[in-house]
């Protein structure tokens, strides 16, 4: 009977670790998009291997990494985000990491994670169902620090 319950509570304790990844220990720069023509939605696989991991690590934990990955995909966003680029400008944004876009064995460009926290950004349209925070691929020659 032991055996079962702790099993139980480590189940558990893994659970609710995985859904309270935060951002707060993660340096942070507010940016503003201004431009969204290089926008990426996915860590596709061009632009994910083991060099950008290496990168992506050195600035956030795994536990972060992963869920940036899971969940930047346009399906994970609330629908007002959807198909509205130009809009994109409004919302509370923040760099938490950079890594270089490789192509053909040449660095492309350097691409930003843009962290997108739901808590901030609930004016942006009050008329749509905000919940998770959201994840933005953009090359950083598209975004301006905020100082």
């Amino acid at each position: 009977m032991k055996k079962i319950v702790i099993v139980t509570v480590v189940c558990f304790i893994s659970i609710v670790t995985k859904a309270q990844v935060s951002f707060e220990d993660v340096k942070k720069q507010k940016v503003e998009i201004i431009s969204t023509g290089g926008r990426t939605v996915m860590l596709l696989d061009k632009f994910y291997d083991g060099k950008n991991e290496e990168q992506i690590l050195k600035q956030l934990t795994k536990e972060q990494f992963e869920l940036v990955k899971n969940a930047e995909e346009e399906k994970e966003w609330p629908s007002c985000l959807i198909n509205v680029d130009d809009k994109l400008r409004n919302l509370v944004t923040y760099q938490i990491a950079t890594f270089d876009n490789w192509q053909n064995g040449e660095k492309f460009d350097t691409v930003a994670i843009l962290y997108v926290p739901a808590s901030e950004n609930k004016k942006f349209d009050e008329n749509c169902k905000w919940e998770k925070d959201v994840f933005i691929l953009i090359p950083i020659s598209d975004i301006k620090i905020i100082q």
